[in-house]
Parts: C-alpha cells; structure tokens; sequence
C-alpha cells in the first residue's frame, strides 16, 4: 500500500469511527425519554404505562436488530443506519402531538424498531475498516458512545423538560422535540461523511483472513458452541443493564431515599463506569491473558453478581459504596 492510499486509508478509518461514535451517542437522545419523564413533575406518574411503554420499544428494539442485521448485509450499512436514525427521530417528535396512551404505545413500537438498526449496521461498519487484531480496542473506546450517549441524553431530555426557554406552551413534551432533531442531524452527517466499504472509494479491502467464514448462513453461526455462550452471557448481562438504565433512578429514589438530584447523578455512573470497565477489560487481556476474553468476561461478570448481591448493604454506605457495582458492569469484548 503506498503513502497516498495510507493516508486516504486514515481518513475515511477515522471519519468510519468518530461518525458512528456521534451517530450511536445520539441514538441515546431518543431513548432516554420516558425513563427521565417518569419522574419528572408533570410526566406520567403512571408507573404500570411506564412499564408497558418500555416493554412496547424492548420487544421492537429486539426485532428491529434481526431486521437492521440483514438489511446492512443487503442494503448497506448507510442506508439502515440513516433509516433508522430517522424513523427513530420521527417517530418520538411525533409524541409531542398526542395524549393517548395507545398512540404512545405504537410510537415508542416504532422508535424501538429504529433504534435496532443502530448497532447491527454501526458494528458492521467498522468491521469493514478495522482488522480483527484491531477491533477489540476499537470496540472497546468506541462503546464510549453509548456510555457518555446515555449521560448526555438523560441530561439533556431533563433540561428540555423543565427550561423555559424553549417552547414553554409545551411543557415537559418538549423533551421529545429537541432531541430528535439532533438525532436527525447527527444520521444525515454520518450518512454523509462515511462509506460501507473501502471499496466505495476506491481502496483494496482490508486483510481479513480470520474473517474467511463471514458469509456463513446464520442458522450455521447460531450452532457454534462460542456463540451459544457469548449469547448465553450477554442476555442476562443485557437484562442486568437495561433493569438498572430504566429503573435506577426510581429505585434510588424510593427505596435507598436519595434526593432526585442525587439519584439522577449517581445512576448516570453505572454508563460512565460501564465504559471504564469495557477499556480495562480489553487491555487487561490483551496484556496478561494473551488476548483471551473469557477469562476476563468471567472475572467481571462474577464482580458484577458478587456486587449485586452485596447492594443492600452497599447502598446503606450513601454516595460511595455505589461506584464499585458500576465499575464491575463493564462489557467485556469476548472476541476482538
């Protein structure tokens, strides 16, 4: 490869990383919503809506990733991204318009099925411009973008729902409006400044004799005894995750009797350790586990049930004795 394909190589590796980054950061502006709504003055109290909302954009978000999988196969990762981002956007905008509980329902149905088409298509990309020896510490910083995503979207779905500066006719549905516009933003620049393949541009593909096999059906892939247990491990990791994403604040809040302005705070740490603990994970077995994830995996995923089962009493410690059950949540690539 000579100087110039190199630095065109650089590029378009770096606008493939910090465009994805961006786009995954703010796939988190609309999926925040109804988690900081719930607890807001003036939201929905009801706390039995609240769950059926969530359930309504779990059970799409699930099938939305099955759809964005195979079309970012198919269509290109660009265009399911875009669409995704976009239907995400459109669909939690037009929340501001209704009062219905049934009409909030098919919404958030269909901001679930958006915001499936975000990893599947992301992760894609960026196995087409990193090599496998490269991808578990480029996995690793770039999952920065739904740790600081989430902070930043709780943050900002907050300040939109209480500021008067903008659109105070609205009242806390404002939280809705701000944020899908950035959304939008952010899925047409990413459309624009990035490419599916180094073939696009007219640059050789990259080496990626361990990928030999990557047109293997999926029913072949889902027999492979690996997969069955990375699978295994991250559906109760997931369901550990997305429990306390949704449900922290609340629970800090009415069992452990934090102030809301502490509880918000203090539940923003399990994203912001979440990170912490994915980039140590990765050097720590590329260093003294010759890149092997499972022992690291299994280390932390025992810290994490260990902590959990210790929160009782961590939580009788206040503000400290929370941050080492976050720290232990981080998400260890099992394959780089």
């Amino acid at each position: 490869m000579d100087r110039q394909q190199q630095t065109r190589y650089s590029h378009w590796r770096s606008s493939a990383f910090s465009s994805s980054w961006l786009l995954y950061a703010g796939y988190y502006l609309c999926r925040k919503d109804v988690n900081v709504l719930k607890m807001l003055p003036g939201g929905n109290p009801d706390l039995g809506g609240v769950a059926n909302l969530l359930f309504a954009f779990g059970l799409a978000y699930t099938i939305g990733h099955v759809i964005a999988g195979t079309l970012a196969d198919e269509k290109g990762v660009r265009v399911t991204a875009l669409a995704g981002g976009l239907i995400s956007a459109a669909s939690t905008s037009a929340m501001v318009l209704t009062h219905s509980h049934w009409l909030l329902l098919a919404l958030q149905m269909l901001n679930g099925l958006g915001q499936g088409c975000g990893f599947p298509s992301l992760a894609r990309l960026l196995s087409s411009w990193f090599e496998r020896r490269e991808r578990s510490t480029v996995f690793a910083w770039w999952s920065a973008s739904y740790s600081l995503g989430g902070v930043i979207a709780t943050g900002l779905a907050a300040w939109c729902a209480t500021t008067p500066l903008l659109f105070p006719f609205l009242g806390w549905k404002r939280s809705y409006l701000f944020p899908s516009l950035l959304l939008a933003g952010l899925t047409f620049y990413f459309y624009r400044t990035t490419k599916d393949e180094p073939e696009d541009v007219g640059l050789p593909p990259l080496s990626n004799e361990d990928d030999r096999h990557a047109d293997t059906g999926w029913k072949t892939v889902l027999r492979h005894p690996e997969v069955q247990a990375i699978a295994a491990m991250y559906f109760f990791l997931k369901m550990t995750r997305y429990a306390l994403l949704f449900w922290l604040p609340l629970y800090l809040v009415q069992r452990v009797h934090y102030s809301d302005l502490l509880a918000g705070s203090t539940s923003s740490l399990f994203e912001l350790f979440g990170f912490v603990g994915a980039v140590l994970a990765t050097y720590v077995s590329n260093k003294y586990f010759q890149a092997r994830r499972y022992p690291v995996a299994a280390i932390m995923l025992f810290a994490l049930g260990f902590m959990s089962l210790l929160e009782p009493l961590l939580s009788t410690m206040g503000w400290v004795g929370e941050r080492g059950e976050y720290l232990a949540h981080g998400h260890p690539h099992l394959r780089p």
